[in-house]
């Protein structure tokens, strides 16, 4: 592992930690190859399922459409009210 400490500390580079990330295992799939997430963060973040990528914009989406459901809901119940 190589590290490397500046005077006052503040700075700290481990090599294993940035310099062994691979895109070897899930090349092909979006996440990774438009999105820029390796495999580790494949693997830690989406359970190794490179496809789960889609499932967070859904939700997202889902839960967009639900604020704005909601948003009319009120303006309307306060216009009618």
């Amino acid at each position: 592992m190589t590290t490397m400490l500046e005077d006052n500390n503040d700075f700290y580079y481990d090599s294993d930690y940035f310099e062994n990330k691979t895109n070897e295992k899930y090349s092909g799939f979006y996440a990774q190859d438009e999105m820029g997430y390796n495999d580790d963060e494949i693997d830690t973040i989406f359970d190794g399922n490179p496809d789960a990528y889609w499932n967070i914009d859904w939700i997202i989406k889902a839960a967009v459409e639900h604020i704005c459901k909601c948003t009319r809901l009120r303006l309307f119940l306060f216009l009618v009210g």
